[in-house]
């Protein structure tokens, strides 16, 4: 017998590669980082991705906190070189403030 570890909160619904790419040309830059985001994160819009702020991100380490819930292990994602250079820049002069 093979035992399956417990799945909270599973995620379904997922678009594939050239579906997501399909819908980013459809929409403004900034919501194209946050539609990648989220593809490539898996988290949700409105409860992880639309709360986050640059000032929550360590730039430095390149992570981005996801808030835990009272039931989870607190996680994170790891911020790509290509994705922190223009934020770092951005985010020091206060012209791209949130996700």
């Amino acid at each position: 017998m093979i035992t399956t570890l417990r799945e909270d909160n599973v995620r379904t619904g997922f678009l594939e590669h050239d579906q997501i790419a399909t819908v980013c040309k459809h929409l403004r830059p900034t919501e194209t980082d946050c539609a990648r985001f989220m593809y490539i994160t898996g988290w949700r819009s409105r409860s992880e991705v639309f709360l986050l702020t640059w000032a929550q991100a360590d730039l430095g380490w390149r992570v981005l906190p996801a808030r835990a819930r009272h039931n989870e292990e607190p996680r994170g994602a790891r911020l790509s070189a290509h994705a922190v250079a223009p934020r770092a820049a951005q985010a020091s002069l206060g012209a791209y403030p949130a996700l």
